[in-house]
């Protein structure tokens, strides 16, 4: 058994391959462009600097061999109980870390001091606990911006001393060991590079409500940027110039509103504001228009068009199934401040009861919304 854990030592460290690179982690600034009544006149304009910072990164590759043990975690007397942790647990604070680096190969005195607060939670019961604490150790610290490649030095390169040596596999057992091949991924932060980033956005068509999203993604060394597109279409400049070398890249960005869209409206009647008058009158509010109005262009362009029918329904007084009270449209004039429709009287019998559908819907030529109704359909008396 011994000078098979040895030829697999010798595997082990003749097949061990690392490869290094820098690798820089993209990053991004959401922006949001968005129009109130005080800014929705006509396009908007907005200019504002931002700095991004991405991540450098030594990334290290590494293939391993290791050996396996099919009695792993399978004897319950290898829990560490008979390792040898170099007194560990019983040593005073300021030694633990000196404990610790001489008990677990690998761990380094750089090391061992980071690692003393997670097994001053508890000695790991089996070799997979044992790793899992490592791994998650190793995680914590590269949050942090420590190296982390001594985790697999301890799990994988020094596996036959420290699964032994800790306590994790006895000779009570019949124990197979295999060979297994790893890839390992390490990852050492370097510092950051850094974009000044000088963004102007120009005739963008929103009216107050609405908003465009856009994104800038710096990856180290370039610029780009994405729109949401939602009611513009965005053409977009990116341009590099030096603002006294105090940033590793410094760009222009400018997003360039070249057409609105013809969208869909919302909902823009107003229920609670649309009723039949006592006298008959059918009166629809769309007081939302108002808010709309306020953009020169909307106002101008926009003519907003309200259908109402008023029906009577079956088993009311008539008892008919189709008796049309009133059918018309009205055509709002949004520049002159008009928001509510009102219809007359729908010819309301006092024991009759109504069905009034009605629609908002705004003629062709509209920049901002296109043709589609906005139905609604109110019942009342």
């Amino acid at each position: 058994m011994k000078s098979l854990f040895s030829l697999l030592i010798l595997l082990q460290a003749a097949s061990a391959y690392a490869e290094s690179k820098i690798v820089v982690t993209p990053i991004s600034q959401k922006i949001q462009l968005k129009a109130t009544r005080t800014n929705a006149n006509g396009p908007i304009e907005a200019q504002e600097d931002y700095i991004l910072s991405a991540q450098r990164s030594l990334v290290t590759t590494e293939i391993i061999t290791s050996v396996e043990y099919s009695c792993e975690d399978v004897d319950t007397n290898s829990d560490g109980r008979q390792g040898n942790w170099h007194g560990f647990y019983e040593a005073p604070q300021a030694k633990k870390a000196d404990s610790l680096a001489k008990a677990i190969q690998g761990v380094g005195d750089r090391t061992a001091p980071h690692l003393v607060a997670y097994f001053m939670k508890g000695k790991p019961r089996s070799w997979s606990a044992f790793t899992k604490l490592i791994k998650t150790a190793a995680k914590d610290m590269t949050a942090k911006g420590i190296p982390s490649g001594w985790a697999s030095q301890v799990i994988y390169t020094h596996k036959e001393e420290n699964i032994r040596n800790l306590g994790y596999l006895s000779n009570a057992v019949d124990c197979r060991a295999d060979v297994k091949t790893y890839k390992i991924e390490n990852s050492e932060k370097l510092g950051e590079v850094n974009a000044l980033v000088k963004l102007k956005a120009r005739n963008i068509s929103l009216l107050p409500g609405e908003s465009e999203n856009f994104e800038i993604q710096y990856d180290g060394k370039r610029v780009s940027v994405t729109a949401s597109e939602g009611y513009n279409q965005v053409a977009s400049r990116v341009a590099y110039s030096d603002y006294g070398n105090r940033y590793d890249t410094s760009a222009s960005v400018e997003l360039i509103g070249m057409s609105r869209k013809a969208v869909t409206p919302g909902n823009l009647i107003e229920s609670n504001r649309s009723r039949i008058a006592a006298d008959g009158t059918l009166v629809i509010s769309h007081q939302g228009l108002s808010a709309l109005a306020v953009n020169r262009e909307f106002a101008a362009k926009c003519k907003a068009i309200v259908s109402a029918s008023v029906i009577g329904t079956e088993g009311s007084f008539w008892n008919s199934k189709d008796r049309t009270l009133m059918s018309r449209e009205i055509q709002l004039d949004l520049s002159a401040g008009q928001t509510v429709a009102s219809f007359g009287n729908t010819g309301k019998s006092t024991k009759e009861d109504l069905s009034v559908s009605y629609d908002l819907r705004f003629a062709p030529g509209c920049p901002f919304y296109n043709s589609k109704p906005t139905l609604k359909s109110l019942i009342g008396d």
